[in-house]
């Protein structure tokens, strides 16, 4: 995030990653000139925990951690932004199971579901 986006954000009395990640991407997308897809992928990667490993996640063991990883995601970050719709033909976990992933995923890192086909 560059200086002009912390100076928006700053603006709305976004001061520090707290703050950022107590906002709502869709709110704040309305108030500024970023998008909520990006807000939401800036929320995602500023949380504590987004480094952490897939495996965190309630129902990822080794295998399920070893197809994730084939496709590229190996944190809990990659999860909660992984297209399910996209990794179905490139790994051996359904769209349904891959979506379910992303979504606890998204619950570990408190990140409202979104998921958007662009």
């Amino acid at each position: 995030m560059g200086p002009e986006r912390k100076e928006e954000l700053a603006e709305q009395g976004v001061r520090s990653v707290q703050d950022f990640l107590d906002v709502d991407p869709s709110e704040m997308a309305t108030q500024t000139s970023m998008s909520e897809e990006q807000l939401r992928g800036w929320k995602i990667t500023a949380h504590p925990k987004s480094e952490n490993p897939t495996t965190d996640t309630d129902g990822v063991g080794p295998v399920t951690e070893r197809r994730l990883e084939e496709i590229g995601v190996s944190t809990l970050a990659d999860l909660a932004q992984v297209n399910p719709n996209t990794a179905d033909d490139q790994s051996y976990l359904s769209r349904e199971r891959l979506g379910a992933l992303r979504g606890k995923a998204e619950r570990e890192l408190d990140i409202e579901p979104y998921f958007s086909a662009n």
